[in-house]
């Protein structure tokens, strides 16, 4: 049994085909990422903040080390500082800087309190795991 389905012009199209020219809409841009906006927190807080606030999908950060710009591909752990980045997201059409930058982080916000309670709750379990190893 294949696994496919006829297209709108009546061709058949397996379910790999499909698939992948859904996958060929996307494409990878260079964002700006504020530290002003995202200081002191770490890459994977960054792309879940990006993916559900603006459905982007960070898979990379630049950083400058010693005079050299390094790109980084998900480093889930490193905290982001005082300095400006760019990330690396995939997305279906180039994301606005100015929504990026909007983006509001802020406590009181019922949305917010439930991205935050998360990242809150994956370093408790992170501080655990580090615990027990002592």
């Amino acid at each position: 049994m294949m696994n496919g389905y006829m297209d709108n012009n009546g061709i058949w199209k397996e379910s790999w085909q499909i698939n992948y020219e859904s996958g060929t809409k996307y494409e990878l841009y260079r964002i700006p990422l504020q530290h002003s906006k995202f200081e002191g927190l770490k890459f994977r807080d960054v792309t879940m903040i990006l993916f559900q606030k603006l459905g982007l999908v960070l898979i990379a950060l630049e950083v400058k080390v010693m005079n050299q710009i390094k790109v980084f591909v998900n480093p889930s752990d490193y905290l982001l500082d005082a300095v400006d980045y760019y990330g690396y997201v995939i997305n279906h059409e180039a994301p606005k800087n100015e929504d990026i930058n909007a983006i509001d982080l802020s406590s009181h916000s019922a949305e917010n309190f439930c991205i935050m309670e998360y990242i809150i709750k994956q370093e408790q379990i992170i501080n655990k795991k580090d615990y027990k190893k002592l």
